[in-house]
């Protein structure tokens, strides 16, 4: 396991990751300082705590959008192997019909 010191807020906080996650994690916390940043710019003075918590709910909230993203594109694909498959089975139906003929 890697130690990693970040810095979130202006504080400084210890954590441990898995081997090679170090750069990951310090990459994820730049993110977290930069919506605290941006948030707290528009906000203004609201307490630590306060702050921390419209951050989390910020990114919560992005991350919800990229889920319902993910799931409308599912349907898409899905939608478009529904349509495709019930191509070829008219194709195959088609096929199997000429050769009872045959």
């Amino acid at each position: 396991m890697a130690k990693v010191s970040l810095q979130i807020n202006g504080h400084s906080y210890d954590f441990t990751c898995d081997d090679g996650q170090e750069a990951h994690l310090r990459e994820m916390a730049e993110l977290v300082n930069r919506r605290i940043r941006d948030l707290a710019q528009g906000v203004g003075a609201v307490g630590e705590v306060r702050l921390l918590i419209m951050t989390a709910l910020l990114l919560a909230d992005e991350l919800s959008d990229a889920y319902a993203q993910l799931e409308g594109r599912q349907a898409v694909v899905d939608h478009d192997n529904e349509a495709h498959m019930a191509q070829l089975a008219g194709r195959l139906e088609l096929l199997a019909s000429r050769l009872l003929q045959a």
